[in-house]
């Protein structure tokens, strides 16, 4: 039996909110040196 999309992404989620399913691995953005150089005050 299908379900329709929006009731399998209410399920998924409910599931992911209740710590049935495990949520979805994101890239975690790592700054790299130029970031960090444009983020630190220059000092004089």
């Amino acid at each position: 039996m299908m379900m329709n999309k929006p009731m399998s992404n209410w399920l998924h989620d409910l599931g992911v909110a209740l710590g049935l399913i495990p949520p979805p691995l994101q890239p975690v953005p790592i700054p790299s040196d130029e970031n960090a150089r444009r983020r630190q005050p220059r000092r004089r």
